[in-house]
């Protein structure tokens, strides 16, 4: 009985650690396609073309910029 109980919880932190990695590598991939979004902006397209793209509404890529400029003013910090 404990071994099977020591084998769920090994199992169970397993799957903690898999789930973190999942949620860092998401995290990861949506910090590029923001990055992405707005280099493509700032490279001449639209900000309608790039949100249509990246699945968000216009007003999503118009606050990352905000932030993203607010940031490299030092403003944010």
């Amino acid at each position: 009985m404990v071994e099977v109980r020591l084998d769920a919880l090994l199992e169970l932190r397993r799957a903690v650690m898999a789930e973190r990695a999942a949620r860092e590598d998401a995290d990861a991939a949506r910090e590029r396609m923001r990055k992405v979004a707005l280099d493509a902006v700032d490279a001449g397209a639209s900000v309608s073309e790039a949100a249509r793209l990246v699945g968000v509404p216009r007003s999503t890529l118009y606050r990352w910029r905000d932030g993203r400029d607010r940031t490299e003013s030092g403003e944010g910090l």
